[in-house]
């Protein structure tokens, strides 16, 4: 994250804030936002609340027993990009439903709950 953080420092530093809107069924245990400077993104999502996911079981968030049918609806300005997930490598799969562009948090969180995605390099 710091490395992210230091290759695009004005991004992060002077970016427009986006409160990301997010859809689903655990809805309200999601905080989703994106830092946009000129053509130049960053997308950010962490649970929230966790105690109630975590319940029994005693571990942390993660998969589609977790986060169900929740998604973060893409800006516009993500439409198009390829995201990559800083924490795990992975591509973010993106869905399209109701003329919307989605990340599933089911995919986001499948094995570390927190996201840091940025545009991959073309």
């Amino acid at each position: 994250t710091l490395q992210a953080r230091a290759q695009d420092e004005d991004l992060f530093q002077n970016g427009e804030y986006l409160p990301l809107r997010v859809v689903g069924s655990k809805a309200k245990h999601v905080v989703a936002y994106a830092r946009r400077a000129g053509d130049r993104l960053a997308i950010v999502a962490v649970p929230r609340l966790c105690a109630e996911l975590v319940g029994i079981r005693g571990h942390a968030p993660l998969g589609e027993e977790a986060w169900q049918d929740t998604a973060i609806v893409l800006p516009d300005a993500a439409t198009t990009l390829e995201l990559g997930e800083v924490f795990t490598g992975q591509v973010a799969k993106r869905q399209s439903e109701s003329g919307e562009n989605l990340l599933m948090v089911r995919d986001l969180f499948a094995s570390f709950p927190a996201a840091l995605l940025l545009p991959r390099p073309a």
